[in-house]
Parts: structure tokens; C-alpha cells; sequence
């Protein structure tokens, strides 16, 4: 002891194995025997005392020791009734309790001692009820559970256990009633039964083996009994405390044997195994089945179930004998021949040395029912389009649908049970944390999410995740639908693509129309000075101006050709040929150290096109190859016939279902950044020097391509090279004519009278002045209203009219219309510095007799003049 006095202590054991049967510890109990000890001492006394007076009160011992006997033969009975019953609490999975009204412990099975950490009686009883669930349900125990216990009799819930040595929380199933006086009907003690429900849906751990320690103890208090029968009043006042302790413990056992809320069966499992009638049944088995106590007690476990034949019994009893617990699901049938679906919590323990079998059966037909109705709504989602799937809080699969499976490749068994971010998700952790977090905080969350699926192909899709509550109002699970949006991604990014080109082009042809104005009257006037001044230095002068002026003249056409296409004069075009020529002539201009390769399929289908427009496409793509292979590289040229399908056409806003001649040039060089490849296509973006390039190349490309029907592809890849694709719709004519220029002539007036229509000063000016250097006679107005008093004047006079279609008070298509109809028959060119294709053929057939693009030149407007004036 503490004080440092000694006591007698008996002390038994058992180990604590795993569930490979590996030793892992020991549970013991110690039980102070030194009020025994004192009694053996005091018999020895009392034997000397009465070996004494053997002589004199043999007659009177004899009569007394048949007597004492016969209450011992009727103690030892009662006894071992009580620890069959204590045996059967005891050796219980579940956590069997009593306590007081006011909640405190009274008992605690060994289960409960082992799950709450209380290991000494006063550690029980020094704790309350609430104490064995977590702080978080304390309250709803005090002020719900434990006051309907004690109004309707009886409770029955699910409440969370704490494990003080873990600190972790045990859900578990809680069946309770009052203990009541067998006659006079009060209200003694609480109960508890409760039982872990994790381990019985996970069905995954065996229950380790209860050690009947008992049974020792009842064997030495026997022996103690047969030699204390000379100790006669001090043993008979003995045995009638003992009577009375051993009496009320027995009803209390066999109150809570007879009040558990589940059907319980005790049956040997060795002789005759499963055919071994019960040895004992409690009042719900008997309820359940239909049976009174006496003939259940005349049933074996063969005879009330439907589930197993003889040898699957037998084989079952096998697996329970070597593994100690056993869960499964059996039949019950009942005396009206009523089938119960149970599952079966079957125990094996020992008692008095001999194997006994404690069957705890719990009727599962809502479970079965709800089960079905499951199975029945997974049926239908596997009929769903979306990838359907529910994962538990611990983001672990436990549903995956059909379409999840063609979606990502997962069979259904390789999902389930593992976890969701690893199979799913390639690094993208931030956005399924986001989406995780707000399912959890607000219960539900929507948006995209990229994903990956089996083989590795990153996939988009639009995500509706929803938390699933249980029927506590606890969150259980998180219900996922996946919708596949990668298509719809791909053909939305081409389509922004599309638009952004659209009005960064309406925006340049803006600006074209200006710098057109800008450039006409320079160019115009460059050539009529170069009439007039003939000297080397003027003309080495005018030469500059006019090299200049026509680069700005060049780069405003690029410009107007990505602003609105270009449509030139269309003939079926044989592509090897184009290539052809051009492979000739980069060989010729392009350095030693890049190699030129071709490659062309068989048959090439012809193109309808415009073959300066399409040479011009392949050689700004070449140009580009080249100065991304500064150090040399190979250059290939390849051409083949493709057919494009409607799965192709999808995914690409500007192709068509057909067939398509596929032009590619590879090259070598330095890549394209991922970051920067989306803006190639933009007028002005380059990343070469302000000498090497104008950004306007590949926007070029694109709209030249673009007015022939076709579309562009690129890819890239720093370091390895760059791919250009051009798809070229592909023609049905069959011969591909020669295609010539005429050469012009400068051709001059013979005295008409011209009028001209230009809100540009500059342009007036020069205009004039070049056609009355040829011979014309030119009248000039700033806009329609001027133009229409002036031509009005002079109708029979004036033989032509050129007017500018953007002009402030009158535009040029009003004054067409207003010149018409003063004169049908005089000649009209409208002239402009931007204007879309299906515009300028539109003002043809309303009035128009040509159309002049600006900047023009002396040659172009007097070639233009003399050939209506003239009608060659």
C-alpha cells in the first residue's frame, strides 16, 4: 500500500493479440484477497478450537454438515447461474453500462473499460454518463437522452463515444431502458447497451477473445466452501450475504440479458455444431420468432435459418472457431414461417472450461429495403450522360457511375476505395482545394476544373459538387457531376481568337483609309515630277520618294488585306507547282546553312485561288522559318490531300466537313513561346527588330488564307521547332490554266472634262495636276453638295467623274446616285482607301462604272480613264 503495509492480491491474465494473432499486450485483473487470507487464518484458529471439541459435538456437526451441504450444493447452483450471466455482460462486444438515475456509473462491461480507459472500479464509479460521450453531445445527453429514458422507459439513438486515451470520437448505435425491481417494479439503475458502429459496417477487425477468468474463481471459492463445512455460524452468515448479493445481481443480469434490444441465442458449438439446441435465449428471440422460451430452447441454429445448407453451417462454425468473432447476414424464419433478414454478431467465449457460442441477431430489413431502393437509383445514374461519382469526407470513391468510367477511363473497381485528387487531378491542388473548402463551408460549389483521366489526356470540365447530410443532420459524403466541356473550351478559345482578329481589323482599316490619303497625292505628284525634273540628283531624289511612298503603299495594302480579305481573281491552282517555284527561289536567296526539303502527296487535288496571293502566304512563312534558324536548320515543305470529318470540324471554328489540300512548312528553329503564340496572328506584333519586321506578315497570311476559305493551325516548341499548317479547301476543276499580267501603257487625254470629288486637299490638288499634264480638263469639289451644283453647270461638259466614297455632307454613294440622275450616261470611278470587297461590287452594280483603290498612281488613273472613256 501506499502507507507501506502489505496485502494479500490474487492476480490473473490474458494476452492481447492482433488480428494476425501476434501478441501485442496483456490485460490483467487484480483482486485484493486479504480479508480471505485473514479468514484462512481464522479457520486454522477455528479448526484447532473445534478438533477440540470434535468429542463433544460430533453428533450435532454431522446434522449440521448435512444440512449446510445441501445450502451449499443450492449456493454453488445459484452461483453458477449468476456467472453465466455475468460470463455473457462480460464476453459482450458491445459496451454494456449501468448507471444510477442521477448518472453515475454503476457498472462497466469489459468492453466499456476498454474503449473509455476506466480500468479499476473506482474509476468507474467515479465517473458520470456524460463522460463517455464527447463535450460537444454532453449537453444533449443531459437535457434530452437521459430525460426521455426517464419518462418513456427506454432510448434508442445514435451518439458518438469518446476514447479519453485517443481523444477520437466512436460512433456508435445506443440502445436504452431502465432497470426495474422484479416485484415491486422500481426504477433500480439505467442501461446502456452500445455498439461501435464502425466496426460493424467496415466488418473488418475480429472482437478479441473474452478470458473467462471467473470460472477460476468460482473453482476456488468452491474448494474454500467444501473445507470450511466445520466452520458452521461463521460460513452460514457468510453464505446469506452472499445469497442476497448473488440474488440481485442474477436479476440484474438477467434484466439486461432480457431488455437488449436485439435477439440474442447461446449454444455449444462442439458435439453436434449448429444442430446443437440453444442453451439459452432472451425475451426479443423469442418475440421475434414466435416461439415461448421452452421450444425456442428446443431449436438449434440449423433449424430457424434459411440462408446456409449443413455444409456452409459447418463451415461457418470452422471460421468462427478459428477467428473468435464471426459477422455475417443470415435468414430467420419464424414460427408463422416469416422470413427475418438479420445480421449476425456471433461471439465465441468460454465458460467453465467449455466453448460457448453467443449469437447477437439484429433484424435489417429497413436496411435491406433501403439498400434496394440504392442499388434501383444507381441503376439509373449509370443511364446518365455526366460522370456521376460521391466520395466520402476523407475525398476516398465510393460511387462511380458508367459514364464516369468512359469519361475517365477508370473501371468502377479500380475507383472505389481510392482516393479522388491522386486519380483524378495532375498538380491543379489549389483549385480542388478551393472547390473542396466551399463544398464544405456553404454545402455546395460550381465551376470548372481541369482534369486528367486514365491515359493521361487533360480534360475540362464543368463540376456541381453537393455535401450529402445523413438523417442526424451530420455531413456524410459529396456528390460530384462532371460534365466533359473540352470541346466546347477548345472551339470558345478559337472563337475569341476570332473576334479579337475581327476588331483589331476593323481598327486598321481605319487607319488604312487615312495613311491611303496620306500616300495618294505624294505618289501622284512623285510621277509627275519625274516628268518634269530630268537631272541625275532630282531624280535619284524623286526615286527615294517613290521607293518610300510605295513601301508605305505596301504595308497599308497588308494592312486593308487582313482588315477585310482580299479577292483576287480566283483559278484552280495546282499547289506542287506553286511550291515548286518557290523552292527555287528560296534555294537561290536563303543561306548555305539551311537545308530546303519538299515533300508532296500523290495526286494532289487543285485549289481555287489567287496564285500571287497564295505565294505571297508561303513565302512570309518561309521568311519567318528563316529568321527563326539564325544558325541554320532544315526547312520542309509539304503538301497532301486530308479529308476533314465532322469530329474535326467541332473542334475547329473555321473548318468545314470536306476535302482539303494541307500545306505545311516545318522548320527547325528556335520555337515559339506558350505564352505569345496566341498573338502571333495581331497586325504589328513581332518580336524581331524595328528594321527586321512590321508585324504584319503573319496577320497577312491569315487573311489571305481566310478569303480562300481556309484556315490556319500552328504549334510550337521552345527549343525544337514550328509547324504551320494551311488548309485550302480543296476545288473540283480539273485543269489549271496559265495565269499573265498585261503590261499597261501610259496613255494620255484628248481635252475632256473631268471632275473630281475629295475632302483631302492634297489629293485634289495632285489629281489635278496629273490629269491636265495628260490632256484632261479637271474640275474639283470637297464634297457631294459642291459637286452636284458644279456638275450640274457643266453636265453636257464633264465625260467622267472620280469621287471619293468617305466625305463629310455628302458621302460618295449619295452622290452617285444624285449624279446618275442628272446624267445616266456620264462615266463614274469611285475611289477609296478602304473599303470591303462585297462594298465595292455593290457600287458597281448601283452606278459605279470602276472602282480605283487609293493610293493610286498616275498610270493606274489614266489607264483607268482611257479605258472608259475610250471602252477598251
Amino acid at each position: 500500500r501506499k502507507s507501506g503495509g502489505y496485502i494479500w492480491v490474487q492476480i490473473s491474465g490474458v494476452p492481447i493479440t492482433d488480428a494476425g494473432g501476434n501478441v501485442v499486450g496483456s490485460f490483467g485483473i487484480i483482486t485484493d484477497i486479504t480479508e480471505r487470507k485473514q479468514a484462512e487464518a481464522a479457520l486454522r484458529r477455528a479448526q484447532e478450537e473445534l478438533e477440540r471439541r470434535v468429542g463433544e459435538r460430533t453428533e450435532a456437526l454431522l446434522q449440521a454438515n448435512e444440512k449446510l451441504q445441501q445450502e451449499i450444493n443450492e449456493r454453488i447452483q445459484a452461483e453458477e447461474e449468476r456467472q453465466k450471466f455475468i460470463s455473457l455482460v462480460e464476453n459482450s462486444n458491445d459496451v454494456i453500462l449501468m448507471a444510477s438515475l442521477e448518472g453515475q456509473l454503476l457498472y462497466l462491461n469489459r468492453a466499456g473499460r476498454k474503449l473509455f480507459g476506466w480500468f479499476t472500479e473506482a474509476d468507474v464509479q467515479a465517473r458520470r454518463l456524460v463522460e463517455c460521450h464527447p463535450e460537444r453531445v454532453r449537453e444533449y445527453v443531459e437535457t434530452t437522452v437521459l430525460p426521455t429514458l426517464a419518462q418513456k422507459g427506454v432510448w434508442e439513438g445514435e451518439l458518438p463515444l469518446w476514447n479519453r486515451r485517443t481523444e477520437a470520437e466512436i460512433p456508435a448505435l445506443l440502445n436504452g431502458f431502465l432497470i426495474r425491481h422484479p416485484h415491486t417494479n422500481e426504477v433500480l439503475a439505467l442501461a446502456l447497451i452500445c455498439r461501435d458502429i464502425t466496426e460493424r459496417k467496415r466488418a473488418e477487425e475480429a472482437l478479441r477473445r473474452a478470458k473467462d477468468e471467473l470460472e477460476l474463481r468460482v473453482q476456488e471459492r468452491t474448494a474454500e466452501l467444501s473445507q470450511a463445512n466445520r466452520v458452521l455460524r461463521q460460513e452460514i452468515l457468510d453464505r446469506e450475504r452472499a445469497e442476497a448479493q448473488l440474488q440481485e445481481s442474477e436479476e440484474k443480469y438477467r434484466l439486461l440479458f432480457n431488455s437488449a434490444h436485439d435477439a440474442i441465442f447461446v449454444y455449444h458449438p462442439e458435439g453436434e455444431g449448429p444442430f446443437s439446441r440453444f442453451v439459452e435465449v432472451n425475451d426479443v428471440a423469442c418475440q421475434k420468432l414466435g416461439y415461448s422460451r421452452e421450444e425456442l430452447l428446443n431449436l438449434s441454429p440449423a433449424g430457424i435459418s434459411l440462408r446456409h445448407h449443413q455444409e456452409d453451417l459447418q463451415e461457418q462454425l470452422k471460421r468462427l472457431l478459428q477467428e473468435k468473432h464471426l459477422l455475417y447476414e443470415d435468414v430467420l424464419l419464424t414460427r408463422e414461417g416469416r422470413e427475418i433478414p438479420v445480421e449476425i454478431s456471433a461471439h465465441l467465449f468460454h465458460f467453465k472450461g467449455q466453448p460457448m457460442v453467443m449469437a447477437i441477431a439484429r433484424d435489417i430489413a429497413a436496411r435491406k429495403r433501403a439498400e434496394e431502393r440504392i442499388r434501383e437509383q444507381a441503376a439509373l445514374l449509370d443511364k446518365a450522360r455526366d460522370a456521376i461519382m460521391v466520395c466520402d469526407l476523407t475525398d476516398h470513391l465510393i460511387y462511380w457511375n458508367k459514364s464516369a468510367e468512359r469519361l475517365y477511363g477508370w473501371k468502377v473497381e479500380e475507383a472505389i476505395g481510392n482516393n479522388m485528387f491522386s486519380l483524378l487531378f495532375k498538380g491543379d491542388a489549389e483549385a480542388f482545394l478551393t472547390a473542396r473548402r466551399a463544398v464544405l463551408q456553404k454545402g455546395e460549389w460550381q465551376g470548372e476544373l481541369r482534369q486528367v483521366t486514365k491515359a493521361g489526356r487533360e480534360i475540362i470540365v464543368e463540376s456541381r459538387c453537393t455535401l450529402v447530410h445523413d438523417d442526424e443532420g451530420e455531413a456524410r459524403s459529396i456528390l460530384i457531376v462532371n460534365t466533359d466541356i473540352t470541346e466546347r473550351k477548345m472551339i470558345e478559345a478559337q472563337f475569341l481568337r476570332a473576334q479579337r482578329m475581327e476588331s483589331i481589323g476593323s481598327l486598321a482599316g481605319g487607319i488604312a483609309h487615312d495613311l491611303n490619303n496620306v500616300l495618294a497625292p505624294i505618289l501622284t505628284a512623285v510621277q509627275i515630277l519625274q516628268v518634269r525634273l530630268t537631272d541625275e540628283k532630282s531624280r535619284r531624289i524623286l526615286q527615294t520618294i517613290e521607293s518610300n511612298v510605295t513601301r508605305g503603299a505596301e504595308m497599308v495594302r497588308q494592312i486593308l488585306t487582313f482588315a477585310r480579305g482580299v479577292e483576287g481573281e480566283r483559278v484552280a491552282l495546282q499547289i506542287d507547282r506553286l511550291i515548286g517555284d518557290l523552292e527555287r527561289m528560296l534555294r537561290e536567296t536563303f543561306p548555305r546553312t539551311i537545308e530546303i526539303h519538299s515533300h508532296f502527296g500523290e495526286n494532289l487535288w487543285t485549289v481555287s485561288g489567287d496564285a500571287t496571293q497564295l505565294h505571297q502566304v508561303l513565302l512570309n512563312l518561309c521568311v519567318n522559318a528563316r529568321d527563326a534558324m539564325p544558325r541554320g536548320g532544315r526547312l520542309t515543305l509539304m503538301a497532301e490531300n486530308v479529308y476533314l470529318d465532322e469530329q474535326f470540324a467541332r473542334t475547329h471554328l473555321d473548318a468545314q466537313v470536306g476535302p482539303y489540300v494541307l500545306i505545311s512548312v516545318h522548320d527547325t528553329g528556335v520555337g515559339i513561346p506558350s505564352d505569345i503564340i496566341d498573338k502571333i496572328f495581331e497586325p504589328f506584333f513581332t518580336t524581331k527588330t524595328p528594321d527586321k519586321g512590321t508585324g504584319l506578315g503573319l496577320s497577312t497570311v491569315l487573311a489571305i488564307v481566310k478569303s480562300h476559305g481556309g484556315f490556319v493551325n500552328v504549334s510550337s516548341q521552345v527549343g525544337v521547332g514550328t509547324v504551320f499548317e494551311v488548309y485550302l479547301p480543296a476545288s473540283s476543276a480539273d485543269t489549271v490554266p496559265e495565269v499573265s499580267l498585261p503590261d499597261v501603257d501610259l496613255l494620255s487625254g484628248q481635252g475632256e472634262t473631268i471632275l473630281i470629288i475629295d475632302d483631302e486637299p492634297a489629293i485634289l490638288e495632285i489629281t489635278r495636276e496629273t490629269l491636265e499634264t495628260y490632256g484632261y480638263h479637271v474640275l474639283v469639289a470637297r464634297n457631294g453638295k459642291e459637286a452636284l451644283t458644279l456638275f450640274a453647270h457643266h453636265k453636257q461638259a464633264v465625260k467622267a467623274v472620280i469621287t471619293d466614297m468617305i466625305m463629310p455632307v455628302m458621302d460618295g454613294a449619295s452622290t452617285i446616285k444624285a449624279l446618275r440622275e442628272i446624267n445616266p450616261e456620264v462615266k463614274i470611278i469611285a475611289a477609296s482607301g478602304y473599303m470591303e470587297d462585297s462594298r465595292v461590287s455593290e457600287l458597281i452594280g448601283d452606278g459605279a462604272n470602276a472602282f480605283l483603290q487609293k493610293p493610286y498612281t498616275a498610270e493606274r488613273v489614266l489607264t483607268l480613264l482611257h479605258q472608259l472613256l475610250r471602252g477598251t
